[in-house]
């Protein structure tokens, strides 16, 4: 009996042991889940603290190539660094030099070198700001756009910027074919029928979807234009465009367009006075035709058609413009002066200009020398012509023609080496303010330029 009760006696110990283990054995795991969990929160405490900071850091962007953008972390402001820097070398002969006009001539220049800003503040406005510093400071782009969901798709801009003429002076420098503009446009330093950027404000539709765009602007004067002999008289300026795009690409398409601008000198202190005139297509040399200074003018009328062809690699473009000069040479009617252009280009290497709301944009290069690839080359070819002369209202600024041919290497998107040959023909003008009555122009001009 008793080694029953002792033997019954061990078992309880031996089943109390195991109880006593198991028991320690729960304590054990329950400390390590209670571990587990502490240590599961505390992942989880970093891994808020690390969105939270992360959502409170601006996002980067590099897509636009050299200099990055910069957006809050709501997403309604952002900063971009835009700029770019063109060096020339120009090789220029004409067949008769008269003293004084300075054809002949070899030697390189800094072209462009600009700085600025642009972005958006306060989720629905947008600003861009830029200044020149090649050959002087001067402010180029200085605007805001409001741009709200509620008037889509109408955007208002004030400041100053380019008035909204021409296909080809609309776009940036860098995104056209050749290194200058036709010869009627006349930009900053060509003059032309003096297409250029002014102080003003103006209204804007843009649809990519419909492939349209509409443009209105009320301008006074470039805002390098400070003295009171270039101040006074008003603009009034507008385009509209429309792409007929085919097989539902970006690749076949035509564009239409057209622009009017009315200037009104308004001018007395300057004797309401206006010149046209032109360079060979170089920039680097003198201007071989040119109206002189026509004095009580009461302003100009330009109008200027559009039309743009891409198919693939392939592309056509060309403009006209007329200028309808109001008193010239103390006449009542308008007196008409008139240029345009005509090209062709084709990228050897398979790219397509790139167009949007009514101008071409930068290409795309398929195989960048980045990737080992040979970069975007492309061929062109162009005919341009002006003429300043106005027999019934005894204008004879001059008419000149130019055939261009270019070679333009892009690397990669934002850099573009060019190289443009120019034979220009200049003839019937007064050989005072003119090159000469019968006169040719050659010259060979290379330029690298980045674009950001």
């Amino acid at each position: 009996m008793n080694s029953i009760i002792q033997q019954q006696q061990q078992q309880i110990e031996q089943l109390q042991e195991r109880l006593n283990k198991l028991e320690t054995q729960t304590q054990q795991a329950t400390q390590q889940a209670q571990q587990a969990d502490t240590a599961a929160q505390q992942a989880t405490q970093q891994a808020e603290q690390v969105s939270k900071a992360t959502a409170a850091a601006p996002t980067v962007d590099w897509s636009r190539g050299v200099s990055p953008t910069i957006t809050s972390p709501d997403g309604k402001n952002s900063i971009h660094i835009n700029g770019r820097v063109y060096g020339d070398y120009d090789f220029i002969r004409a067949d008769d030099n008269p003293a004084g006009n300075h054809f002949n001539t070899s030697a390189s220049q800094l072209r462009s070198a600009r700085i600025g800003i642009d972005g958006k503040f306060a989720q629905d406005f947008q600003y861009r700001f830029n200044v020149e510093f090649a050959g002087g400071t001067e402010v180029k782009d200085a605007y805001i756009d409001y741009n709200a969901p509620f008037t889509t798709p109408f955007f208002f801009r004030v400041g100053q910027y380019k008035t909204p003429n021409s296909l080809e002076q609309v776009a940036d420098d860098f995104n056209n074919t050749f290194m200058e503009q036709a010869a009627f446009i006349g930009g900053t330093q060509n003059n032309g029928f003096g297409l250029d950027r002014s102080i003003g404000a103006g209204t804007a539709a843009e649809s990519d979807k419909d492939n349209y765009t509409v443009a209105f602007g009320a301008f006074s004067q470039n805002a390098r234009n400070t003295t009171a002999a270039k101040s006074g008289g008003y603009q009034l300026a507008a385009r509209a465009t429309k792409a007929f795009k085919f097989n539902n690409t970006d690749d076949e398409l035509v564009h239409v367009g057209g622009s009017v601008r009315w200037r009104d000198l308004n001018n007395q202190t300057d004797n309401d006075a206006v010149i046209y005139r032109a360079r060979p297509f170089f920039n680097n040399t003198n201007r071989s035709i040119n109206t002189g200074t026509l004095n009580n003018v009461n302003g100009d009328l330009f109008l200027g058609p559009e039309l743009a062809l891409v198919y693939g690699p392939f592309s056509f473009q060309s403009e006209a413009g007329w200028n309808y000069v109001d008193g010239a040479k103390g006449r009542d009617d308008a007196t008409g002066l008139w240029g345009g252009y005509m090209d062709v280009s084709y990228y050897l290497t398979g790219e397509s200009r790139r167009y949007s709301r009514g101008a071409f944009r930068s290409t795309k290069v398929l195989q960048p020398v980045t990737n080992g690839g040979w970069g975007a080359w492309q061929l062109a070819t162009r005919v341009d012509y002006l003429d300043l002369n106005n027999t019934s209202a005894d204008i004879r600024g001059g008419q000149q023609w130019s055939a261009i041919v270019g070679l333009n290497w892009l690397p990669v998107d934002f850099v573009k080496l060019s190289l443009d040959y120019a034979h220009t023909h200049v003839f019937n003008g007064n050989g005072i303010t003119t090159q000469g009555d019968d006169n040719s122009i050659d010259g060979v001009a290379a330029r690298a330029a980045i674009n950001f």
